[in-house]
């Protein structure tokens, strides 16, 4: 059957994994998104624990960077809510996400060069959240493919 006006095409049924995926990448991105919070909302009792050269870059990093990290993870909840909805256009914002995080991750580790004050180890994270990023876009796409996605 051929998708219309007048007959829309439903999708297959997703199998159980695809729920499984979804949902664990929706738990991964609130995470992100509770730590853009306590990072913005960090205390002077809490920068008493970094070191000088912690704060410094703290402090250095422009408003916009901020910005873009804040919708790189509304964006990322808001795509993998959409992935659980079965909704083609969770494809589009979490290309979103992964553009935002791209820029922001760009920017603190080539600008800032993050890695030189705080260590290579600060590489780890990063790294992870840009693959667990490209799999989503990819995931969301395949999806599309097997028209789990409408």
């Amino acid at each position: 059957m051929v998708a219309t006006a007048s007959y829309p095409m439903e999708g297959v049924k997703a199998p159980m994994w695809f729920y499984f995926v979804a949902t664990f990448s929706l738990l991964w991105n609130i995470m992100g998104f509770l730590a853009f919070v306590i990072q913005m909302t960090i205390t002077p009792e809490a920068m008493t624990q970094m070191s000088p050269d912690q704060i410094k870059l703290y402090e250095s990093t422009p408003r916009w960077v901020d910005l873009i990290f804040g919708f790189a993870v509304v964006s990322g909840v808001l795509g993998c809510l959409l992935l659980i909805l079965r909704k083609a256009i969770s494809y589009k914002v979490l290309l979103a996400s992964l553009i935002a995080v791209l820029v922001q991750m760009g920017y603190v580790f080539g600008i800032q060069q993050a890695a030189i004050i705080l260590g290579n180890d600060s590489l780890i994270m990063p790294s992870v959240v840009i693959l667990w990023g490209i799999f989503l876009v990819w995931f969301s796409h395949f999806s599309i493919t097997k028209q789990w996605l409408t």
